[in-house]
Protein backbone atom coordinates (compact mmCIF):
# COMPACT_ATOMS: atom_id res chain seq x y z
CA UNK A 1 0.00 0.00 0.00
CA UNK A 2 1.36 3.33 -1.02
CA UNK A 3 1.14 6.38 0.98
CA UNK A 4 0.25 9.97 -1.43
CA UNK A 5 3.18 12.52 -0.93
CA UNK A 6 2.03 15.34 1.70
CA UNK A 7 1.71 18.48 -0.73
CA UNK A 8 2.88 21.68 0.09
CA UNK A 9 1.46 24.39 1.23
CA UNK A 10 0.30 26.97 -1.37
CA UNK A 11 2.98 29.06 -2.54
CA UNK A 12 1.06 31.95 -4.58
CA UNK A 13 0.87 35.23 -2.61
CA UNK A 14 -1.08 37.83 -4.31
CA UNK A 15 -2.04 40.26 -1.65
CA UNK A 16 1.47 41.44 -1.60
CA UNK A 17 4.05 42.39 -3.69
CA UNK A 18 6.81 40.21 -5.17
CA UNK A 19 9.96 40.87 -2.73
CA UNK A 20 12.03 37.64 -3.72
CA UNK A 21 13.78 38.04 -6.92
CA UNK A 22 13.16 34.25 -7.95
CA UNK A 23 9.69 34.92 -8.34
CA UNK A 24 9.88 38.53 -10.61
CA UNK A 25 8.43 37.87 -13.63
CA UNK A 26 9.27 39.81 -16.55
CA UNK A 27 9.95 43.77 -16.98
CA UNK A 28 12.95 42.69 -18.46
CA UNK A 29 12.93 45.80 -21.09
CA UNK A 30 11.44 47.92 -18.76
CA UNK A 31 13.95 47.14 -15.82
CA UNK A 32 16.52 47.38 -18.52
CA UNK A 33 15.54 50.90 -19.38
CA UNK A 34 15.69 51.93 -15.95
CA UNK A 35 18.90 50.99 -14.84
CA UNK A 36 20.42 52.68 -18.14
CA UNK A 37 19.45 56.01 -16.60
CA UNK A 38 20.19 55.40 -12.84
CA UNK A 39 23.64 54.40 -14.26
CA UNK A 40 23.88 58.14 -14.94
CA UNK A 41 25.00 58.64 -11.63
CA UNK A 42 27.88 56.40 -11.56
CA UNK A 43 29.08 58.32 -14.74
CA UNK A 44 32.24 61.52 -14.28
CA UNK A 45 30.55 63.98 -14.86
CA UNK A 46 26.97 62.49 -13.43
CA UNK A 47 23.93 63.67 -13.77
CA UNK A 48 20.82 63.36 -11.45
CA UNK A 49 18.51 60.98 -13.13
CA UNK A 50 14.36 61.53 -13.08
CA UNK A 51 12.47 58.69 -13.76
CA UNK A 52 8.75 57.81 -13.77
CA UNK A 53 6.91 54.36 -13.05
CA UNK A 54 3.40 54.84 -14.10
CA UNK A 55 0.65 52.16 -14.36
CA UNK A 56 -2.81 50.83 -13.05
CA UNK A 57 -3.38 49.27 -9.88
CA UNK A 58 -2.21 45.57 -9.40
CA UNK A 59 -0.12 46.18 -12.40
CA UNK A 60 3.52 45.32 -10.28
CA UNK A 61 4.55 48.51 -9.57
CA UNK A 62 5.45 48.07 -5.98
CA UNK A 63 7.25 44.77 -6.96
CA UNK A 64 9.11 46.35 -9.50
CA UNK A 65 10.27 49.00 -7.18
CA UNK A 66 11.81 46.10 -5.08
CA UNK A 67 13.51 44.36 -7.83
CA UNK A 68 15.00 47.91 -8.68
CA UNK A 69 16.10 48.72 -5.50
CA UNK A 70 18.46 45.55 -5.30
CA UNK A 71 20.09 46.04 -8.56
CA UNK A 72 20.97 49.89 -6.74
CA UNK A 73 22.80 47.27 -3.82
CA UNK A 74 25.92 46.13 -6.71
CA UNK A 75 26.52 49.24 -7.83
CA UNK A 76 26.40 50.30 -4.98
CA UNK A 77 23.88 53.65 -4.87
CA UNK A 78 21.84 54.27 -1.02
CA UNK A 79 17.97 54.06 -1.96
CA UNK A 80 15.33 55.86 0.48
CA UNK A 81 12.09 54.16 -0.37
CA UNK A 82 9.38 56.49 0.64
CA UNK A 83 5.52 55.42 0.49
CA UNK A 84 3.71 58.80 0.30
CA UNK A 85 0.58 59.42 2.27
CA UNK A 86 -2.15 62.28 2.29
CA UNK A 87 0.05 64.22 5.10
CA UNK A 88 2.82 63.37 3.35
CA UNK A 89 2.30 64.40 -0.09
CA UNK A 90 -0.06 67.55 0.58
CA UNK A 91 2.86 69.10 4.24
CA UNK A 92 6.09 69.96 2.71
CA UNK A 93 7.12 70.49 5.89
CA UNK A 94 6.15 66.47 6.43
CA UNK A 95 7.36 65.54 3.26
CA UNK A 96 10.88 66.22 3.79
CA UNK A 97 10.94 65.34 7.75
CA UNK A 98 9.76 61.31 6.32
CA UNK A 99 12.06 61.73 3.50
CA UNK A 100 15.36 63.13 5.44
CA UNK A 101 14.75 60.61 7.88
CA UNK A 102 14.30 57.75 5.67
CA UNK A 103 17.89 58.64 4.08
CA UNK A 104 19.42 58.95 7.84
CA UNK A 105 17.40 55.65 8.39
CA UNK A 106 19.28 54.20 5.60
CA UNK A 107 22.64 55.26 6.90
CA UNK A 108 22.24 54.19 10.20
CA UNK A 109 21.73 51.35 9.37
CA UNK A 110 24.75 50.58 6.84
CA UNK A 111 26.84 51.59 9.90
CA UNK A 112 27.27 55.53 8.63
CA UNK A 113 25.35 57.30 11.19
CA UNK A 114 25.47 56.95 14.94
CA UNK A 115 22.87 58.75 16.83
CA UNK A 116 23.92 61.07 19.53
CA UNK A 117 22.16 61.16 22.55
CA UNK A 118 23.24 64.74 23.92
CA UNK A 119 21.33 65.81 20.29
CA UNK A 120 17.45 65.81 19.70
CA UNK A 121 15.74 63.27 18.10
CA UNK A 122 16.53 64.69 14.64
CA UNK A 123 20.43 65.33 15.38
CA UNK A 124 22.71 62.69 14.00
CA UNK A 125 26.90 62.91 13.38
CA UNK A 126 29.15 61.01 11.01
CA UNK A 127 30.38 57.87 12.17
CA UNK A 128 34.20 57.88 12.51
CA UNK A 129 34.43 54.73 10.54
CA UNK A 130 32.86 53.23 7.65
CA UNK A 131 31.12 49.90 6.60
CA UNK A 132 34.85 48.66 5.61
CA UNK A 133 36.70 50.16 8.60
CA UNK A 134 37.78 52.77 7.25
CA UNK A 135 38.32 56.10 9.08
CA UNK A 136 36.11 58.80 7.85
CA UNK A 137 35.98 62.89 9.58
CA UNK A 138 32.86 63.43 12.00
CA UNK A 139 30.88 66.34 10.12
CA UNK A 140 28.16 68.26 11.29
CA UNK A 141 25.91 66.95 14.26
CA UNK A 142 22.55 67.83 12.99
CA UNK A 143 20.89 68.57 9.52
CA UNK A 144 19.79 72.74 9.82
CA UNK A 145 16.27 70.85 8.89
CA UNK A 146 15.93 69.48 11.95
CA UNK A 147 16.89 72.94 13.37
CA UNK A 148 14.12 75.18 11.33
CA UNK A 149 11.71 72.27 12.20
CA UNK A 150 11.76 72.76 15.51
CA UNK A 151 11.48 76.43 15.69
CA UNK A 152 8.78 76.55 12.41
CA UNK A 153 6.78 73.60 14.24
CA UNK A 154 3.81 75.27 14.77
CA UNK A 155 4.16 78.16 12.69
CA UNK A 156 4.49 76.34 9.31
CA UNK A 157 6.33 78.68 7.46
CA UNK A 158 8.02 78.29 3.92
CA UNK A 159 10.95 75.87 3.90
CA UNK A 160 14.12 78.12 2.65
CA UNK A 161 14.98 76.20 -0.45
CA UNK A 162 18.84 76.69 0.43
CA UNK A 163 18.17 74.26 3.61
CA UNK A 164 16.87 71.61 1.27
CA UNK A 165 19.71 71.96 -0.83
CA UNK A 166 22.64 71.98 1.37
CA UNK A 167 20.80 69.09 3.65
CA UNK A 168 20.45 66.79 0.73
CA UNK A 169 24.25 67.64 -0.27
CA UNK A 170 25.53 66.43 2.94
CA UNK A 171 23.83 63.60 3.38
CA UNK A 172 25.12 62.67 -0.24
CA UNK A 173 28.35 63.61 1.16
CA UNK A 174 27.88 61.00 3.96
CA UNK A 175 26.48 58.30 1.38
CA UNK A 176 29.86 59.03 -0.60
CA UNK A 177 32.61 58.69 2.40
CA UNK A 178 31.38 55.40 3.14
CA UNK A 179 31.60 53.58 -0.60
CA UNK A 180 28.71 54.66 -1.99
CA UNK A 181 28.39 55.87 -5.58
CA UNK A 182 25.35 58.40 -5.09
CA UNK A 183 21.66 58.45 -3.08
CA UNK A 184 18.80 56.92 -4.94
CA UNK A 185 15.08 58.24 -3.77
CA UNK A 186 12.26 56.10 -4.13
CA UNK A 187 8.81 57.69 -3.75
CA UNK A 188 5.75 55.15 -4.57
CA UNK A 189 1.87 56.50 -4.47
CA UNK A 190 3.60 59.61 -6.02
CA UNK A 191 0.51 60.43 -7.85
CA UNK A 192 -0.33 61.92 -4.40
CA UNK A 193 2.36 64.74 -5.19
CA UNK A 194 0.16 66.10 -8.42
CA UNK A 195 -1.40 69.04 -6.73
CA UNK A 196 1.43 69.59 -4.43
CA UNK A 197 3.36 71.86 -6.53
CA UNK A 198 5.17 73.34 -3.72
CA UNK A 199 6.72 69.89 -3.06
CA UNK A 200 7.77 69.41 -6.64
CA UNK A 201 9.60 72.65 -6.60
CA UNK A 202 11.75 72.20 -3.91
CA UNK A 203 12.78 68.51 -4.52
CA UNK A 204 13.98 69.90 -8.30
CA UNK A 205 15.77 72.28 -7.16
CA UNK A 206 17.18 70.24 -4.10
CA UNK A 207 18.27 66.99 -6.36
CA UNK A 208 19.95 69.48 -8.88
CA UNK A 209 22.41 70.86 -6.63
CA UNK A 210 22.71 67.57 -4.12
CA UNK A 211 25.38 65.99 -6.74
CA UNK A 212 24.96 62.30 -6.39
CA UNK A 213 21.29 62.24 -6.41
CA UNK A 214 18.29 60.96 -8.39
CA UNK A 215 14.59 59.95 -8.04
CA UNK A 216 12.41 57.59 -8.93
CA UNK A 217 8.66 58.16 -9.16
CA UNK A 218 6.04 55.53 -8.94
CA UNK A 219 2.73 55.36 -8.99
CA UNK A 220 -0.96 55.40 -11.28
CA UNK A 221 -1.49 57.31 -14.01
CA UNK A 222 -2.42 60.31 -12.93
CA UNK A 223 1.26 60.89 -12.14
CA UNK A 224 1.84 61.78 -15.88
CA UNK A 225 0.46 65.40 -15.04
CA UNK A 226 3.72 66.00 -13.26
CA UNK A 227 5.41 66.01 -16.06
CA UNK A 228 2.85 66.65 -18.95
CA UNK A 229 0.90 69.57 -17.71
CA UNK A 230 2.85 73.00 -18.28
CA UNK A 231 4.01 75.10 -15.76
CA UNK A 232 4.67 71.87 -13.47
CA UNK A 233 8.26 71.72 -12.05
CA UNK A 234 8.95 68.62 -13.93
CA UNK A 235 7.41 69.85 -16.97
CA UNK A 236 9.55 69.79 -20.03
CA UNK A 237 11.03 66.10 -20.36
CA UNK A 238 13.36 66.18 -17.19
CA UNK A 239 11.64 63.02 -16.71
CA UNK A 240 12.18 59.63 -18.24
CA UNK A 241 8.47 57.67 -18.39
CA UNK A 242 8.46 54.14 -17.80
CA UNK A 243 4.98 52.29 -18.94
CA UNK A 244 4.04 49.49 -16.62
CA UNK A 245 1.37 47.46 -18.80
CA UNK A 246 -0.54 43.94 -18.05
CA UNK A 247 1.76 41.36 -19.41
CA UNK A 248 1.12 41.37 -23.28
CA UNK A 249 4.06 38.47 -23.78
CA UNK A 250 2.49 35.05 -23.16
CA UNK A 251 6.30 34.17 -21.83
CA UNK A 252 5.50 36.58 -18.86
CA UNK A 253 2.57 35.18 -18.26
CA UNK A 254 4.01 31.79 -18.08
CA UNK A 255 6.64 32.73 -15.54
CA UNK A 256 4.45 34.78 -13.42
CA UNK A 257 2.39 31.19 -13.37
CA UNK A 258 5.46 28.97 -13.04
CA UNK A 259 8.07 29.96 -10.88
CA UNK A 260 6.40 30.05 -7.78
CA UNK A 261 6.26 25.99 -8.79
CA UNK A 262 8.90 23.44 -8.21
CA UNK A 263 10.04 21.63 -11.05
CA UNK A 264 7.66 18.35 -11.13
CA UNK A 265 4.51 21.21 -10.27
CA UNK A 266 5.49 22.78 -13.38
CA UNK A 267 5.14 19.47 -15.45
CA UNK A 268 1.10 19.64 -14.08
CA UNK A 269 0.50 23.04 -15.72
CA UNK A 270 -0.29 22.88 -19.69
CA UNK A 271 0.27 25.12 -22.26
CA UNK A 272 -3.76 25.51 -22.76
CA UNK A 273 -3.61 26.69 -19.05
CA UNK A 274 -1.48 29.35 -19.91
CA UNK A 275 -3.03 30.76 -22.46
CA UNK A 276 -6.70 30.82 -20.30
CA UNK A 277 -4.67 32.52 -17.69
CA UNK A 278 -3.36 35.44 -20.27
CA UNK A 279 -7.17 35.70 -21.39
CA UNK A 280 -8.43 35.44 -18.19
CA UNK A 281 -6.46 37.98 -15.89
CA UNK A 282 -6.10 39.83 -18.88
CA UNK A 283 -1.87 40.12 -18.40
CA UNK A 284 -2.31 41.49 -14.96
CA UNK A 285 0.10 40.29 -12.96
CA UNK A 286 -1.82 40.28 -9.55
CA UNK A 287 -5.67 38.34 -11.26
CA UNK A 288 -2.65 35.73 -12.77
CA UNK A 289 -1.44 34.78 -8.99
CA UNK A 290 -4.94 34.91 -7.78
CA UNK A 291 -6.07 32.05 -10.26
CA UNK A 292 -2.82 30.22 -9.88
CA UNK A 293 -3.48 30.39 -5.78
CA UNK A 294 -7.43 29.10 -6.60
CA UNK A 295 -5.87 26.13 -8.95
CA UNK A 296 -2.95 25.21 -6.39
CA UNK A 297 -5.77 25.35 -3.37
CA UNK A 298 -7.52 23.03 -5.44
CA UNK A 299 -4.65 20.64 -5.71
CA UNK A 300 -3.38 20.96 -2.49
CA UNK A 301 -7.00 19.88 -1.22
CA UNK A 302 -6.46 17.00 -3.53
CA UNK A 303 -10.05 17.93 -5.87
CA UNK A 304 -7.44 17.49 -8.75
CA UNK A 305 -4.06 15.74 -9.78
CA UNK A 306 -3.46 18.50 -12.23
CA UNK A 307 -2.46 22.56 -12.11
CA UNK A 308 -4.68 23.92 -14.83
CA UNK A 309 -7.54 25.42 -14.98
CA UNK A 310 -10.90 24.02 -14.07
CA UNK A 311 -14.52 25.30 -13.43
CA UNK A 312 -14.22 24.93 -9.79
CA UNK A 313 -11.06 27.20 -10.35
Amino acid sequence: MTTEKKRRSNPYDYNWPVTDSKLFAGRKEELALAQEEIKKLLAEPSTSPMIAIAGERRVGKTSFLNELEKECQTYPLLTARLDLTGDTATSPWDFWRALFGLIIQSLKMRGLLVPSNSLPSLGFKTSTTNGQGLEVEPSIESLQFGEIYRDSVLSRAPIPVYVLQEDLRLLCEWALRGGYRGILIMIDEAQLLVDSDEIQQQLRHAVAKAGKCGVVFSGSPPLGRMFNDVGKAFYGGQVFLIPLQNFLNIDYVAECALLPLSEDERQLMNPMTIEYLARLSQGKPNQIRLICSGIYSCFERGEQDDLNVSIRT
